[in-house]
């Protein structure tokens, strides 16, 4: 009887070892292969009347608007990341005016722009160091993509699809495990700053 609760831990030890090796293994061979980021950004200098309804000065109001975005990265390599980015704005553009010409109406002249896109991204730190775990990803990110506005077709834009593009270094920091804070800077059509969270799994 003994002998046979031996056997059978030592076959449900080996067994577990077996499947914490696999374990293991898999998660080497899929670290870290996937990352995703929710970021936010302020629109600036658009060309069609972007405007933050929160804001008191017109001059603010055209210039700026804020843009909350998704991106989703798959490492092909310790080297080199390509995925998708999707994005949203809520923004205030300028209706008919009862008196004529068109005028800030508030809620009543807002509107909503989807953003959405291509990025590609280059990991800099696996060129001086070979370390597997590291908190620090520092990048280069190249994103191109597309804006779609929302609105009535009164109102004063009369065109609804623009292109966006951009060139970031960025530097991504995981305190946790998998979940970490990024910021990036660089040239682009409407937005040069972006911060948020990053996870990578």
């Amino acid at each position: 009887m003994k002998i046979n609760n031996l056997k059978n831990k030592a076959v449900l030890l080996f067994s577990l070892l077996i499947l914490t090796f696999n374990i293991s293994a898999q998660e080497k061979k899929n670290k870290n292969k996937f990352n995703f980021k929710l970021g936010y950004s302020r629109y600036s200098d658009t060309e069609f009347f972007f405007g933050n309804v929160f804001k008191d000065d017109l001059f603010d109001k055209i210039k700026k608007v804020g843009n909350l975005r998704f991106s989703s990265t798959y490492n092909i390599n310790k080297f080199i990341g390509a995925g998708f980015y999707v994005g949203y704005s809520y923004y205030e553009s300028m209706a008919p005016s009862p008196t004529g010409g068109y005028s800030w109406n508030g809620a009543n002249s807002s509107g909503n722009a989807i953003m959405y896109g291509v990025n590609s991204i280059i990991h800099i730190l696996p060129l001086f160091t070979e370390k597997e775990k590291i908190r620090l990803d520092v990048y280069c990110s190249l994103q191109f993509g597309g804006i779609q506005l929302f609105e009535p077709k009164e109102y004063i834009n009369t065109k609804y699809s623009y292109s966006e593009y951009g060139i970031y270094g960025g530097i991504a920091f995981h305190p946790f495990r998998r979940m970490g804070l990024f910021a990036e800077y660089g040239y682009s059509k409407y937005a040069n700053f972006r911060y948020g969270l990053s996870y990578k799994f």
